[in-house]
């Protein structure tokens, strides 16, 4: 079965070369609202909903997240390096909103 991840990456491409060689509004990638759409797509999705994330769980006493981490069979991941807990934030709440 095919990753999800690569389901997305190559229907992203795919839909990029569809607007720069058929695009449905005139202009395609250099369309005005292009940069609107952009940053639409940046603070709605990845950084705001993360921030938002980070927020909350800041917000929660310590004891109570690391409860649910050793319910959910997840505590390592706060030993992990940053990079790869704040891509594990992505995935979660990619999932969450979904």
């Amino acid at each position: 079965m095919i990753p999800f991840a690569l389901v997305l990456a190559l229907s992203g491409v795919g839909f990029v070369l569809l607007e720069r060689f058929a695009p449905r509004q005139p202009g395609g990638l250099t369309r005005k609202g292009l940069a609107l759409d952009l940053v639409y797509l940046v603070f709605n999705a990845e950084i705001a909903g993360s921030l938002v994330a980070i927020w909350l769980a800041s917000q929660w006493p310590a004891e109570r997240i690391t409860a649910w981490r050793g319910k959910l069979g997840i505590e390592g991941i706060g030993q992990q390096a940053a990079v790869v807990q704040l891509l594990v934030l992505w995935v979660v709440k990619d999932l969450v909103e979904w």
